[in-house]
C-alpha cells in the first residue's frame, strides 16, 4: 500500500498543525489530519486506546486516497538550499567581457537576500565595482544536501548601509569562524547585497532533474522548509540508527511491494511533507517518495511521523487488525 496522501489532506495540514500546538492532549500523541473531531469524542479513553484509534484512521485515510504525491515547491526548495549552503560560485565580468567564476561566501539579510562577503583586494570585487551584474551559483559540496537541488541567482549587487555592513560582518564572522587564509573573515571585508532579477533552478529529487526558471516574485516570498536546519542530522540518524525502519517505509511506499522486495534503501532527504529514499527494489534502483500523514512542524514531529510510517508499513505487512476498542456499553 502506498503511503502518499491526497492534496486534500495537505490542504488542512496547517490547521491540524495549529490544533496540535494549542491542544492539551497528552504529549507525544498528535491526532492525524482529519480525525481531530473523532479524537475529541474519545478523550475519556486511555492513551493506548486513542493511539489505536488514530492508527486505524490513518490506515483508512491512506487506503482512501490516490492523489499525486505532494512535495515542496521549487521556490521553497531553492530558498532551502540558499539558506543551508552559505557559499557558491560568483560569476563577474572582467574588462575583457569574459565571465570569471570565483568562490564566495554569503550571509542572508532579514529579507532572505544574499549579502556577499567580498575581499577588498579580490578581482571579483573590482569587477563588480565596474559592472555590478553577476550571478551566484549555489550547490552544496556534500551530501545529503547536494542531491536536493542547485540554483543560480542572477542579478546585480548594490552597496548596503553601514549598519547593515556591521550586522553582516558579525553574521559572517560567526558562520566562518573556522576559515583560514583568504577565506577567513577580515576587518577590511566588503559586503554587498545581491538583488535577484532571475532564478535558474535544477531540482535533483522529485522533479525528474528538470531545469526551470522560477518566478522571481515566487522565490522572493517563499520560505525555506521548516525542517531545513534539522534535515541533515535526521537523514544521518535514520540511516544509522533506524535502517530497518527505512527499509520498511520503502516497502510500504512502493506499490505492490513489501520489505522483502527491498534489497537496499537509504534515506536521501526529509522535508516537512515527507522523505526521499534511494532504493533497490527487485533489482531496480529508484528514488522513492513517501509522504507524511500530516505536515511535520518540527524535528520531534518529523521523527514521530517517520515512526508512524514504519509502524503502518509493519501492520500492513502482517495484515494487523487492532483489537476492538471497548465502549461503555460493553461493560453493562
Amino acid at each position: 500500500m502506498a503511503l502518499s496522501v491526497s492534496s486534500a489532506v495537505f490542504a488542512s495540514s496547517n490547521a491540524a498543525a495549529a490544533t496540535r500546538r494549542n491542544s492539551q492532549v497528552t504529549p507525544g500523541f498528535a491526532p492525524p489530519v482529519g480525525i481531530s473531531s473523532r479524537v475529541a469524542l474519545v478523550t475519556g479513553l486511555s492513551l493506548a486506546s486513542r493511539s489505536v484509534l488514530a492508527r486505524r484512521n490513518l490506515v483508512q485515510a491512506a487506503v482512501a486516497t490516490e492523489a499525486p504525491t505532494a512535495i515542496p515547491s521549487s521556490a521553497q526548495t531553492a530558498k532551502t538550499i540558499v539558506e543551508l549552503v552559505g557559499s557558491g560560485t560568483l560569476s563577474t565580468v572582467d574588462a575583457s567581457g569574459i565571465p570569471l567564476g570565483t568562490y564566495v561566501t554569503y550571509v542572508l539579510g532579514a529579507d532572505g537576500i544574499p549579502i556577499l562577503r567580498l575581499r577588498s583586494s579580490a578581482v571579483h570585487t573590482d569587477n563588480l565595482k565596474a559592472n555590478p551584474s553577476c550571478s551566484l551559483f549555489i550547490h552544496a559540496p556534500l551530501q545529503p544536501i547536494r542531491s536536493v537541488a542547485r540554483i543560480t541567482l542572477i542579478g546585480a549587487v548594490e552597496e548596503i548601509s553601514a549598519e547593515e555592513q556591521a550586522e553582516a560582518k558579525e553574521q559572517h564572522a560567526a558562520a566562518m569562524h573556522y576559515a583560514i587564509g583568504v577565506d577567513a573573515p577580515s576587518d577590511d571585508d566588503i559586503f554587498m547585497k545581491l538583488n535577484v532579477s532571475r532564478t535558474f533552478y535544477v531540482g535533483g529529487l522529485g522533479t525528474e532533474c528538470k531545469a526551470e526558471e522560477i518566478d522571481v516574485a515566487a522565490y522572493a516570498t517563499a520560505e525555506a522548509d521548516g525542517l531545513a536546519e534539522f534535515a541533515p542530522e535526521l537523514v544521518s540518524y535514520m540511516n544509522g540508527e533506524r535502517r530497518m525502519d527505512v527499509l520498511r517505509i520503502t516497502g510500504g511506499a512502493v506499490e505492490d511491494a513489501t520489505i522483502d522486495d527491498v534489497e537496499d534503501a537509504e534515506l536521501l532527504w526529509v522535508d516537512t511533507l515527507g522523505v526521499y529514499i534511494r532504493a533497490v527494489v527487485r533489482n531496480e534502483e529508484r528514488v522513492v517518495r513517501a509522504n507524511f500523514m500530516h505536515e511535520a512542524i518540527d524535528e520531534r514531529d518529523a521523527k514521530s511521523c517517520l515512526t508512524m510510517m514504519a509502524q503502518l508499513a509493519w501492520e500492513n505487512e502482517r495484515n494487523y487488525q487492532p483489537a476492538p476498542i471497548p465502549t461503555s456499553s460493553d461493560s453493562k
